[in-house]
């Protein structure tokens, strides 16, 4: 007599073992399946937490003007890029993406503002094209990365505002937040003593260009890219890389990885001929250099093609890396980076100025020129359950 497998009740599990359980769930949407099992689980873990948006103010002030003595209130404000995958298998998979990247604002429970995954474009106007509530037990959530900004409450002195360029935090030091200001500048400042710390310069005359968290600890890069850590509970200052030998004129990025911390430098071979691209041109004069930091050895380390399975995605404000092996339809060995030389006939659509340089031919262009992977960001796959609706909200 064959035998056969039962199943275990895992409803009968104790509540104090499904609590220990619940405690390592990785984010909020592991803990809404995992409460949705049953009544045991749905009590044994606690509903997540609020993402922190302009709705619920952390007062943060900051010098609107170096000159003169002038303070702005501002707060601080959280979007989250997700990766949703269906949860039954998808025919005619050549047709559409098994994973489809959006970013979210939640700026009220279940109310959210659809933004541009690289850049700080609001791509809100598209909503009507999304279902009104997105069950989000529907699919498989990933939580993949999130982005921040300073919002000014006031603008009565509007004219003297410091453009944040990027902001990161920690909850480390009493809740510290690191901003990258225009001009190069980087501050950080800190929940305990709600004072701004301005970090001086790696090397004298060059400014910093981005600003990243990763294993607890701030990390800011300057034009050669020399970079240095900041502790938030200490303020301690160390370098760990010293600048790059080819420091040539570009932009530098910090991309936070489960793997370790990348520095991605962006230039161009030749002058631009000066028209935009459209989907069909095979190549771009943009060139980008991926290395991998040695905290050990204190440098860069040229990376080449080796990236393998991992694909690094560079945003305005925003970066971040995936697996390839565990989301399907994102081009491995290579970085996905927003440029307006990319821009299609819409550019209002996510992902509307994305381009792939690929490390292997070590040519950039834009995301149309992907069939295969192109419909990471837009258009919504047809495994989205749609509706007509103008807004969407978020259940689960």
């Amino acid at each position: 007599m064959d035998s056969v497998s039962i199943l275990p009740d895992f409803s009968d599990l104790p509540n104090h073992l499904l609590s220990v359980i619940a405690e390592y769930l990785e984010d909020r949407f592991d803990t809404h399946h995992f409460r949705a099992v049953c009544n045991s689980f749905f009590e044994s873990a606690e509903r997540p937490r609020i993402p922190v948006s302009p709705h619920k103010k952390i007062k943060i002030y900051f010098p609107l003007s170096v000159a003169v003595e002038l303070w702005g209130e501002f707060v601080l404000a959280e979007s989250t890029i997700y990766a949703l995958e269906p949860l039954n298998k998808i025919y005619n998979a050549h047709l559409t993406s098994n994973t489809w990247l959006v970013r979210l604002e939640e700026t009220e429970p279940g109310k959210v503002i659809l933004e541009d995954p690289l850049s700080r474009i609001y791509v809100n106007q598209v909503a009507r094209k999304l279902p009104q509530t997105l069950n989000l037990l529907d699919y498989r959530v990933k939580e993949i990365s999130k982005s921040y900004r300073l919002e000014l409450v006031s603008s009565t002195f509007a004219r003297h505002i410091l453009y944040f360029e990027k902001v990161v935090i920690s909850p480390l030091g009493g809740f510290c937040v690191m901003a990258l200001v225009s001009g190069g500048r980087v501050g950080i400042w800190r929940c305990s003593t709600r004072n701004w710390l301005n970090i001086a310069v790696v090397d004298n005359g060059f400014r910093f260009e981005d600003v990243s968290y990763h294993d607890n600890k701030f990390y800011a890069v300057n034009t050669r890219g020399a970079t240095m850590t900041v502790d938030p509970e200490t303020l301690d200052i160390f370098e760990v890389a010293g600048p790059l030998q080819e420091w040539s004129s570009g932009f530098k990025y910090l991309v936070n990885s489960s793997d370790g911390m990348y520095l991605v430098k962006k230039f161009w071979i030749e002058e631009c001929c000066g028209c935009h691209m459209d989907a069909d041109k095979e190549a771009c004069p943009i060139r980008l250099l991926v290395f991998k930091l040695d905290e050990r050895r204190r440098q860069w380390l040229p990376l080449g093609d080796e990236l393998k399975d991992r694909a690094l995605f560079v945003g305005e404000d925003c970066s971040f890396s995936m697996s390839t092996k565990d989301f399907a339809g994102i081009k491995p060995n290579c970085v996905y980076f927003a440029d307006d030389e990319f821009y299609r006939v819409n550019r209002h659509h996510p992902g509307g100025n994305v381009g792939i340089f690929d490390l292997e031919t070590q040519t950039a262009a834009p995301l149309g020129a992907f069939p295969g992977y192109s419909k990471l960001f837009w258009p919504p796959p047809p495994w989205l359950k749609l509706s007509s609706a103008s807004t969407s909200k978020v259940n689960g």
